[in-house]
């Protein structure tokens, strides 16, 4: 049996976080110390990596709890959701790092083409934005 205290050093999450799962039903004390600390089974310990892992993936807890309170009959589509949400976010963040490259790039083009105002802006054309 773990106490909540031996449950956060295992998993990493401070006690707040496991007082919160435990009050939205996915995480639950099988027991009670004699000083009234709860006690976590092997059970529990395995059920919070698997929050864990769902959590670190992007599942949302409202989810999580759909996964694990009906035993893999909603978790595959649940999965694939999360899967779809996190392609796209990748795709966003590619793009981004993109932008980032190219951006200072057709800054430094801009600002060496306002030294030669006097020859004549020869408009070089910045991919990420009009001017």
């Amino acid at each position: 049996m773990y106490t909540i205290r031996e449950l956060c050093k295992r998993s990493g999450l401070s006690r707040t976080a496991l007082l919160y799962y435990e009050s939205i039903g996915l995480l639950t004390a099988e027991a009670r110390s004699e000083s009234n600390y709860r006690l976590y089974s092997d059970k529990s310990a395995e059920r919070l990596e698997k929050i864990c892992t769902y959590r670190d993936a992007g599942v949302p807890l409202a989810e999580i709890v759909q996964i694990l309170s009906h035993e893999n009959s909603e978790e595959r589509e649940i999965l694939e959701r999360t899967l779809q949400m996190l392609n796209v976010k990748a795709k966003e963040i590619k793009e981004s790092r993109k932008d980032c490259r190219v951006a200072p790039s057709c800054a430094m083009r801009r600002v060496s083409s306002f030294g030669n105002r006097h020859k004549g802006d020869h408009g070089i054309p910045c991919p990420t934005r009009n001017w």
